[in-house]
């Protein structure tokens, strides 16, 4: 908990100075906000965070428009406060909100992340055969930008391998979940 605690403390004193320089409503103040807001959740602050991530969202909404990546994040972020609080409904309809806004940006690494999230979301929920599509877009996400690094190191493959090795086992316990309720559906196949 110590990094996040200072990168916390940094980012808080990076918002007052914006806040003051910038304005409250500046794009920037917004998407410092949402970093805040994602420290906070790391921490186990949802309640601090979840103020802050509101106030981003309307941020970025406003300055940036509702079909910038970063409207996204805003949105992403949320929802996962959201999700920790259990306030569900307004969780989910924030994480499809962050999925239509990302699904039309240019940054895969965010419609992977915000697609995996989602379909955490559903499964933890028993929704499986829902969650499904959810995990399909996020590995097929991941394994189009990894086949970018072709020609990398060895290193930087295997460490972005590694970030997203977690997509491929959960995606992997899902199709088994969905098998034993389905034997005949060939989810054990895909797996």
């Amino acid at each position: 908990q110590g990094r996040p605690a200072q990168a916390h403390e940094l980012a808080a004193r990076a918002l007052a100075i914006q806040e003051r320089v910038k304005g409250p409503g500046h794009p920037d103040t917004g998407l410092t906000l949402v970093f805040v807001g994602h420290l906070l959740h790391e921490m186990q602050r949802n309640k601090e965070a979840l103020p802050l991530l509101e106030r981003a969202r309307t941020i970025v909404e406003q300055s940036l428009g509702g079909r910038h990546p970063q409207t996204g994040r805003a949105y992403l972020e949320l929802a996962l406060v959201q999700d920790a609080m259990g306030r569900l409904a307004p969780a989910e309809t924030n994480y499809r909100a962050a999925l239509k806004t990302v699904r039309n940006g240019a940054v895969p690494l965010l419609l992977a992340q915000t697609s995996r999230a989602y379909g955490r979301y559903l499964v933890l929920r028993e929704r499986l055969r829902e969650a499904l599509p959810y995990y399909r877009e996020a590995i097929t996400v991941v394994e189009r930008v990894f086949a970018e690094t072709r020609g990398q190191s060895d290193e930087i493959r295997q460490q972005f391998a590694g970030r997203f090795n977690s997509y491929h086992h959960e995606l992997i316990e899902l199709l088994v979940r969905l098998h034993a309720q389905d034997t005949g559906a060939g989810h054990d196949r895909e797996a």
